[in-house]
């Protein structure tokens, strides 16, 4: 499982979990910053999950 956050030009920001995970429900938490540690200013993100062969993303605001 791979869940990665990119700005609205489709550039990735941070990769916020890579690994394995046992089945049930889980929760990543992203902080407003990038891989860096440069705190990103207020707007509109994509998000996107990967697993196996799948892939989800959706819109997120980062509001400050």
């Amino acid at each position: 499982m791979r869940v990665e956050v990119f700005d609205i030009s489709g550039r990735l920001v941070r990769t916020l979990y890579r690994g394995v995970l046992g089945a049930g429900e889980h929760g990543v938490e992203w902080d407003g910053r990038t891989a860096q540690g440069d705190r990103l200013q207020t707007g509109v993100f994509l998000y996107r999950v990967h697993v196996g062969s799948k892939a989800w993303s959706a819109k997120i605001v980062l509001d400050r």
